[in-house]
């Protein structure tokens, strides 16, 4: 994912969070730029977070976002967001997407330095 790829689904995430906390009664837009401050602070850079943009070619497909976290008993990942163009869903892009964050995830686990 690129940083002007970030900032566009950093918006785009954020307007609906927002949307979700308004439709559950608390302050949406600020809420939601504090919550995304808060498990980003370093935007792309920050440790242990990874955002991906998935491709078909160079049309852009989707994206997903990965949260590693070491501990005792070896990685975890927990995903964050996950999202297929709406005029490509149900064409198996969602579907390869998580095959390839899976197929990373054990090759990270099974590296010495994961």
């Amino acid at each position: 994912m690129t940083d002007r790829q970030y900032l566009r689904y950093r918006d785009r995430a954020e307007e609906s969070y927002a949307q979700n906390i308004c439709d559950s009664g608390a302050m949406p837009l600020p809420k939601a730029q504090e919550d995304y401050g808060q498990l980003l602070p370093d935007g792309l850079a920050t440790e242990g977070h990874h955002l991906w943009t998935a491709y078909d070619g160079d049309d852009e497909v989707g994206m997903l976002w990965l949260h590693v976290e070491q501990k005792s008993d070896g990685p975890h990942a927990f995903g964050y967001d996950f999202e297929v163009r709406a005029d490509l869903r149900r064409k198996g892009y969602g579907r390869a997407m998580i095959q390839a964050v899976e197929k990373l995830c054990r090759e990270w686990e099974s590296s010495p330095s994961a």
